[in-house]
């Protein structure tokens, strides 16, 4: 009996660790991440606010609105830069999850659309 119990967990184990491991497709990943960032929201971010975080495919979007004017060019560059350093994040990037940074203009229109991808690592190094 004791045998088949440690069997049975053992399996689990196993499975769970399949579940969570390198196997998961990229559209799965940025599907979990984009469903952990959203439990999160909305946040405040200096001058912005994140309202809403959503996966398309490979693509995990970002919205903003803004509180304020911000060089959201040279922001994205910095944040660029900062996702390809971080471990979490270069993760998933290799994996060909790609990001997109929208901000919203007061009457929640796009004022800018932003990518971060693998390539844009790349062209940084």
């Amino acid at each position: 009996m004791n045998q088949h119990r440690n069997t049975f967990v053992l399996f689990i184990i196993i499975l769970l660790n399949g579940c969570l491991s390198n196997q998961m497709l990229p559209n799965e990943l940025s599907d979990y991440r984009a469903t952990i960032i959203s439990s999160r929201l909305p946040q405040k971010i200096g001058a912005l606010t994140l309202v809403q975080a959503k996966s398309d495919a490979n693509n995990i979007s970002l919205i903003f609105t803004k509180n304020k004017f911000v060089d959201m060019d040279s922001l994205v560059e910095q944040v660029a830069i900062e996702f390809c350093e971080k471990e979490e994040t270069r993760y998933l990037l290799k994996r060909g999850i790609s990001y997109r940074i929208i901000t919203l203009d007061s009457s929640n229109k796009v004022d800018s659309l932003n990518s971060i991808s693998l390539n844009t690592c790349i062209n940084d190094e």
